[in-house]
């Protein structure tokens, strides 16, 4: 339930929803260490805007305004959904993504091709066996 996370989201950033659920979906696989994978996070019924009495000052209320923008932009018109899938990469020193990319997926979700609930299986993973 996306307005239980109000309490936290106001203390670090102006913005809190109204309703909305959110589903998580990830995979991460690491090898010779690197890291790589996904994180597809799945929002149905969002509403961003709170109650006008709730706003800390036109910080907020402008932070909230974009993510009640963006959500029309985002929102699958059938099923009310707002999804991306964000692909990142970790080398030991950093944590590598890119924007442009996870804008993109959002805008595909919204107006051509669906983003799918659920695990892709996207990392094929080799399995060591025992020698007996």
């Amino acid at each position: 339930e996306m307005s239980s996370l109000n309490p936290f989201l106001l203390r670090k950033v102006p913005l809190s929803f109204k309703n909305g659920v959110m589903d998580l979906y990830a995979e991460i696989k690491g090898d010779e260490g690197r890291v790589q994978g996904y994180v597809k996070p799945l929002v149905k019924d969002l509403e961003v805007m709170g109650n006008e009495s709730d706003f800390k000052g036109l910080k907020h209320l402008g932070v909230e305004l974009s993510a009640g923008l963006a959500k029309v932009i985002f929102r699958r018109g059938d099923d009310k959904t707002v999804a991306t899938k964000i692909n990142f990469a970790y080398d030991g020193n950093h944590v590598s993504w890119k924007m442009a990319e996870v804008l993109g997926n959002a805008l595909e979700h919204g107006f051509s091709q669906p983003i799918e609930p659920g695990i892709e299986n996207q990392f094929q993973m080799k399995y060591k066996t025992e020698r007996k």
